[in-house]
């Protein structure tokens, strides 16, 4: 039979299996005309990855069996018979159509996962992601089935996560984030490319009152570098910079572990320092010449000040803290303690005192950034910060 030409007055049907349709090598789609009654129709094919055997039938057919271009045997229509038969075909193509189509995911569709996976709740995720919820319950089975595991488990009581739900919920949150920065840093790139404009811009995220004498020396020792970038201080909370560098909202950061997690990003260490309580002046303890994390979290009219981790505030009778001016007063008012790295004492007010603590762990500020930033202007930044 001619290449593309199907034997006239044959409409072949293949029962769905996988919905998995048949493309050619390069990404091109099979589709066959045939004569009866005017209407292109698409071949459609269905198998598992390994292998298939589906059952054809033909219509209308005229003449002998015959052997179309997709690997399917078709035969004639016998009056009164049941005209269906198993027949084999080859799975070649289709395997790697449904490969292709399983290991790409979009991130509507991980958007979509990931808002589910977070509220644990689809009405909730829908009103977040501003649709109805019959489409988003649809989009994630759609999702299941093109993965071929069980992400969510669903009852009377509510969703759960499977332990592959548990994966994509971790590497989705990790896509989205890149994705995200791509566009980002793609953006402030394009910025020094404008008229006028500078020649890079670089983001550095910092804590909120941390290190602040580092920072002065960083940031004017990096001005006299010829060609220097300009640098956009980004104040942010206790462990909020590992996330402004995942989602680009900072190209680079300073860091202080055990506070900090390092992991996945580039480092250099630039300092180590003790740790202090600050309390307000006038309490009794404000008097002592050091103090240690036990008495500190012992005080029970100062419950010790709590910040956001990965968005949620660690359970305790202490204030919730959004920002560190929130902090300093309700040091000064006698609401709560902190804990705090040497370097803060640069901030504190007149109703602060600051009391070193001889059992905290000390802190190590590192300049960290991507793994895979490959900014000139930002090696020139490291370089600067690694020589002070």
């Amino acid at each position: 039979m001619p290449p593309g030409k199907e034997a006239e007055g044959v409409f072949m049907e293949v029962s769905v299996l996988c919905r998995v349709r048949v493309w050619g090598g390069l990404g091109r789609q099979v589709t066959r005309s045939s004569s009866w009654g005017g209407r292109p129709t698409r071949a459609r094919r269905e198998a598992p990855i390994a292998g298939c055997l589906t059952r054809a039938r033909t219509d209308a057919a005229i003449g002998t069996g015959f052997t179309s271009s997709l690997g399917v045997d078709g035969r004639p229509r016998v009056p009164g018979a049941a005209n269906t038969g198993p027949v084999t075909c080859d799975t070649r193509e289709v395997s790697q159509a449904y490969a292709t189509a399983v290991d790409t995911l979009e991130t509507r569709e991980l958007r979509y996962f990931v808002t589910v996976a977070e509220e644990l709740h689809f009405g909730r995720a829908a009103e977040r992601l501003g649709m109805a919820q019959p489409p988003l319950s649809r989009a994630i089975q759609q999702l299941e089935r093109r993965l071929g595991v069980r992400l969510l488990e669903r009852d009377r009581r509510g969703v759960t996560l499977t332990g592959a739900g548990e994966v994509l919920l971790h590497e989705g949150r990790a896509a989205l984030d890149a994705a995200t920065a791509a566009v980002r840093r793609t953006r402030r790139a394009g910025g020094a490319d404008g008229p006028g404009g500078p020649r890079d811009r670089l983001v550095l995220a910092v804590k909120a009152g941390a290190s602040h004498e580092l920072l002065h020396k960083l940031l004017d020792a990096y001005a006299a570098v010829p060609e220097a970038a300009e640098i956009e201080v980004a104040p942010s909370g206790t462990c909020e910079q590992g996330e402004m560098l995942r989602d680009g909202r900072a190209d680079v950061a300073l860091m202080h572990t055990p506070f900090n997690s390092l992991a996945g990003f580039d480092s250099e260490e630039l300092m180590t320092e003790g740790q202090i309580a600050i309390l307000p002046a006038g309490h009794p303890l404000a008097a002592r010449g050091t103090l240690t994390l036990a008495e500190v979290t012992g005080i029970p009219e100062l419950p010790l000040a709590r910040w956001a981790r990965d968005g949620a505030y660690p359970p305790g009778p202490g204030p919730e803290i959004r920002d560190q001016t929130q902090l300093a007063q309700l040091i000064a008012l006698g609401r709560t303690v902190a804990v705090f790295p040497d370097s803060a004492r640069s901030w504190l007010w007149a109703e602060h005192t600051a009391v070193p603590l001889t059992d905290a762990p000390p802190v190590v500020t590192h300049i960290a950034w991507p793994a895979h930033s490959r900014s000139l202007a930002l090696a020139d930044l490291i370089r600067t910060a690694a020589r002070l």
